[in-house]
């Protein structure tokens, strides 16, 4: 009798949020975090917060940039408006899910007094690490395996230091 092989999801119950990662930029934005690149980092931890609970917040994938994970829908428009964020910020739909709002914040309470270096070093954890691994160059881009972020997330060791 033929062995059937069947895939493996990390997480088949994933439920999909469909959230902007625009719309999470313009929450921290609000919060007064006006550094784009930590927005980026809390929009990591907001993503990992959500997964870790059975949620993926939106389906754009990250990118394993050399200072850290970027999603870059998000930083390319904040890039581009950087002169003007309200201006952007003003025609991106504010979030409107309860669970969502309370991760953003839950990860703004316990990051937003946190120095920049230090978000840095937690932003370049173990999925981001692994998907630089086997880059040639420092200023290359790598994409980052969804079933890394998902295995990470659910093992709970995106909250140590």
């Amino acid at each position: 009798m033929p062995v059937v092989k069947k895939s493996v999801s990390p997480s088949p119950k994933i439920k999909h949020l469909r959230i902007s990662p625009l719309s999470v930029a313009k929450f921290f934005w609000e919060k007064g975090i006006e550094d784009m690149a930590i927005a980026q980092h809390l929009i990591y931890f907001t993503y990992l917060e959500a997964l870790k609970q059975g949620y993926l917040l939106f389906e754009e994938g990250w990118k394993a940039w050399p200072n850290g994970p970027v999603v870059e829908s998000a930083l390319d428009k904040t890039f581009d408006n950087r002169h003007d964020l309200e201006k952007l910020f003003k025609s991106v739909k504010d979030i409107d899910n309860e669970l969502v709002l309370n991760w953003t914040e839950k990860v703004f309470k316990k990051h937003h007094k946190t120095e920049q270096y230090l978000l840095f070093e937690k932003a370049q954890n173990k999925p981001w690490k692994d998907a630089r691994k086997p880059l040639k160059s420092e200023k290359q881009k790598a994409k980052i395996p969804f079933a890394s972020l998902v295995k990470f997330a659910v093992n709970g060791k995106q909250l140590r230091a």
